[in-house]
C-alpha cells in the first residue's frame, strides 16, 4: 500500500464527506451531528490534510490557529479558564480515519505532518478535542500532552471528551515519537 500525505480542498468534498460519515458512523462512545460531517467554509479557510492509500482518501485532519482565549472559547462552545495556554495555538480538528484503517497510525501520521506545518506558523502550543477512552490517550500522555475534561455551561458534555494540550517545547519530543 502506497501512502501519500496531501493538502486537500473542496475538489475532494465527496471523498471527504464519505470518509467522515463512515469514520464517525462507526466510532464508539460519542454522537456527531450530521451537519458536522460535511465540507464547510471553515474547511475552505484552513488547511485540511489527507492520507491517501493507493489514491483513496483514508484519513483527514484540519489544522487551525487560534489567536486568543476568546476565540478558543467560541470554537470550543465552552468557557475554558486555563491561563497557562500560550497563544497563538494550533488547533487540530475534524480528524477522521477510514474504519478499515483504525489502529494503523493514520491519526499519528497526520499529527506529525500537522506539527511540521504549525512549527512554521510560530504557534506556542497545540490543542484539540478527543473522545474519552480513545486508544491514543495513553501514548499521548507519554508524549507530554495534558488532558482536561470538557464541560459546556458547567456540565459534562453529551460526548465524554477531553481537551488535549501540548506546549511548543514538547514538539521536538513528539516529532521523534510519532
Amino acid at each position: 500500500m502506497k501512502l501519500q500525505i496531501r493538502l486537500i480542498d473542496r475538489r475532494y468534498q465527496k471523498d471527504y464527506e464519505t470518509l467522515t460519515r463512515r469514520a464517525f458512523g462507526q466510532a464508539k462512545g460519542f454522537y456527531v451531528r450530521s451537519d458536522s460531517l460535511v465540507w464547510t467554509s471553515t474547511d475552505d479557510a484552513y488547511p485540511v490534510i489527507g492520507v491517501f492509500a493507493d489514491e483513496m482518501l483514508v484519513a483527514t485532519m484540519r489544522i487551525e490557529w487560534i489567536s486568543s482565549l476568546k476565540e478558543l472559547n467560541f470554537k470550543a462552545d465552552e468557557k475554558i479558564a486555563n491561563a497557562s495556554f500560550e497563544f497563538p495555538l494550533g488547533y487540530l480538528a475534524k480528524a477522521a480515519t477510514e474504519p478499515s484503517q483504525f489502529g494503523l497510525g493514520m491519526n499519528s501520521l497526520l499529527r506529525y505532518h500537522s506539527f511540521l506545518i504549525m512549527k512554521n506558523w510560530g504557534v506556542h502550543s497545540i490543542l484539540g478535542f478527543m473522545v474519552e477512552g480513545s486508544p491514543r490517550v495513553f501514548s499521548m500522555k507519554e508524549m507530554g500532552y495534558s488532558f482536561f475534561t470538557r464541560k459546556i455551561n458547567g456540565k459534562e458534555t453529551l460526548n465524554p471528551s477531553f481537551l488535549y494540550y501540548l506546549p511548543i517545547c514538547q514538539f521536538r519530543v513528539n516529532l521523534s515519537m510519532l
